[in-house]
C-alpha cells in the first residue's frame, strides 16, 4: 500500500495506515489522511482523491496563508472544504518552538473543533497546514497516540516530512528575507517534548481530550478511527 503520494504540487501527502500498534493491530489505510497545503492539483490528482473517497478537508492555515495559497477544494462538489486556523507563530529560537507547540494544544476551542470533525467523520478525510510538518504534526500525534501506535514511530512519521519538503524551504530560506529559519527545519524532540508535556499536564492524551470538550463518545471514535 502507498504512504505518501507523488502530487505534482503537493510535496507532502500522506496516509497514517500502516503503522503497527501496541496491540498488534495496523493502522488502516485510506481512512485519514495528512498533508502539506493543498492549492494546485492536476485533473488526475483531484480524481485520485475523489476515487480515495475523501469527502473532507480540514486546512490549518490562518488568513495569509489563505490568500497566498487558496484551497484547491474553495469549488469542489464533492468534497467539503472545512478551514479551522492554528496558530502559525514561529520563531528562529529553536529552544523556543516547543512552546509554540504546546500554546497549539492549548488553543482548547481549535483543537476540539478539529479532533471533533475527524471523530464525527465516517468516510475518508485529510487535514493539513502549509508545510504539513508542525500543526499537522501535532494532529497527526495525537491522533496515532490515541491509536496505540508506539512513540517512536510517531516521531518517525513525524521526522519523515522533513525529506519530502526541504528542497521547498531551501529555496524559500535564498529568496525570502523574513523567512524564520527554523521554520525550515525538523527536530524530533520538538514533538516528543509536545506529547510528553500533553499527558503530564492532562494526566492522559484521554484527558486531554475530555479538557478540551470532546465526548466519552467521540473519545473512543477517535480511539478507533485508525484500527
Amino acid at each position: 500500500m502507498i504512504r505518501h503520494y507523488n502530487l505534482k504540487n503537493v510535496s507532502n501527502f500522506r496516509d497514517l495506515g500502516g503503522f503497527m500498534t501496541e496491540s498488534g493491530n495496523v493502522t488502516k489505510y485510506n481512512k485519514v489522511f495528512r498533508s502539506s497545503a493543498i492549492y494546485d492539483l492536476t485533473d488526475e490528482e483531484r480524481e485520485l482523491l475523489h476515487k480515495k473517497g475523501i469527502k473532507k478537508v480540514i486546512d490549518l492555515r490562518v488568513q495569509h496563508e489563505l490568500e497566498r495559497k487558496p484551497s484547491a477544494f474553495l469549488t469542489d462538489d464533492e468534497i467539503e472544504y472545512i478551514n479551522i486556523p492554528l496558530s502559525d507563530k514561529w520563531t528562529n529560537n529553536a529552544d523556543e518552538v516547543p512552546n509554540l507547540y504546546f500554546d497549539i494544544v492549548k488553543d482548547h476551542a481549535s483543537m476540539a473543533r478539529v479532533l471533533k470533525v475527524i471523530a464525527n467523520t465516517d468516510e475518508p478525510l485529510v487535514f493539513h497546514c502549509s508545510a504539513g510538518k508542525d500543526r499537522t504534526g501535532i494532529i497527526s500525534g495525537i491522533l496515532l497516540s490515541l491509536n496505540g501506535v508506539k512513540e517512536e514511530d510517531i516521531l518517525a512519521d513525524y521526522i519523515s516530512s522533513y525529506a519530502y519538503i526541504y528542497k521547498e524551504f531551501r529555496i524559500l530560506k535564498a529568496t525570502v528575507p523574513e523567512f524564520k529559519d527554523f521554520v525550515g527545519t525538523m527536530n524530533v524532540e520538538t514533538l516528543e517534548i509536545t506529547l510528553k508535556r500533553i499527558k503530564e499536564v492532562y494526566g492522559s492524551m484521554e484527558g486531554y481530550l475530555k479538557e478540551i470538550g470532546l465526548s466519552d463518545e467521540e473519545i473512543v471514535k477517535l480511539k478507533n478511527k485508525l484500527i
